[in-house]
């Protein structure tokens, strides 16, 4: 009797298991395609992994074989999702394969590829923290700001900016914006800023981010004593205010989360594009102090890093 009800109990806490953690039984097969063996995009695998735990792993790095053979060992091995890290594992997959869903991360700006909304099986994770969690966090730092601006390329980056555009008019908050196309225009655009500004973000753009455009926004900076939000540590190390950034373990756990919606549902042609939710704060007292400003103790203990 006692040994019956033993088992029984055993049963019981297994049945509860199965139904507090349904991701257990998952049992899918993963091709992953990368083109670096960096930290960060190890770090978006592990952040995957971790959400897609039973899964079943296939690995393909552009180092060691040409496009042509990635292609033909995708459609061979038919796998029930393909994980993209890295833009150019993106450019391979995302014109060759339109049967199978892909899940990308690690990618810079990868809305311009849904403009024209003709993408049906590819979904991702964009290194672009979230406009929300950008904008209320210089509303911590900075409660009186009321207009932040910013030099972009619309042919990069016009989706983050209508939604940064967006949050900002539900914040009470003027966003004013320079378009460029080249690079001879940044420093010009940056210059009719001058005076109409409280906040100076420096955009995820690859036109605009360069070695000379920088050393100006930093100029800029300084010599109009306007806070310049970068957008990773190293701008903040060369004397940029602060920077929020990304996480590229919690990014790999979006894609991982983004990937089980699209198995479940059984539909190849799933498309989804979000932001990096998590994100990383880094602060310059060092520039503070020259500025004249107080950054608020709450910020600094939430900060991942402090150059003093």
């Amino acid at each position: 009797m006692k040994k019956n009800r033993f088992f029984l109990l055993i049963g019981i806490v297994f049945s509860f298991l199965f139904l507090i953690t349904p991701v257990f039984s998952y049992n899918y097969k993963v091709a992953v395609v990368t083109g670096k063996n960096i930290k960060p995009y190890q770090n978006a695998l592990k952040g995957f992994k971790k959400i897609c735990i039973n899964s079943h792993y296939s690995y393909h790095y552009l180092k060691n074989k040409r496009k042509e053979e990635i292609i033909i060992a995708l459609k061979y091995e038919k796998p029930d999702l393909i994980l993209a890290i890295g833009s150019s594992a993106l450019e391979i997959v995302e014109s060759k394969i339109k049967d199978i869903p892909i899940v990308f991360c690690m990618v810079l700006n990868p809305d311009v590829m849904f403009k024209d909304d003709a993408v049906e099986n590819i979904s991702g994770v964009s290194m672009n923290v979230s406009p929300e969690a950008q904008i209320m966090t210089l509303k911590e730092i900075f409660p009186k700001i009321k207009r932040i601006g910013a030099v972009y390329n619309p042919e990069q980056t016009e989706y983050l900016i209508s939604e940064t555009k967006k949050v900002c008019n539900r914040e009470g908050l003027e966003f004013i914006t320079s378009a460029v196309y080249s690079q001879e225009e940044i420093i010009n655009a940056v210059k009719k800023l001058e005076d109409k500004i409280d906040v100076f973000w420096m955009v995820p753009d690859t036109t605009t981010i360069t070695p000379l455009s920088v050393k100006y926004m930093l100029l800029f900076s300084f010599r109009n004593e306007i806070p310049l939000l970068g957008i990773s540590d190293k701008y903040v190390k060369k004397g940029a205010l602060l920077a929020l950034s990304f996480d590229a373990i919690d990014i790999g756990r979006q894609a991982g989360e983004l990937a089980l919606r699209i198995l479940k549902e059984k539909n190849p042609k799933s498309s989804f594009l979000i932001f990096a939710r998590a994100l990383k704060l880094f602060i310059n007292l060092k520039t503070a102090k020259t500025m004249g400003l107080d950054i608020p103790e709450e910020m600094k203990e939430r900060a991942d890093k402090i150059y003093r």
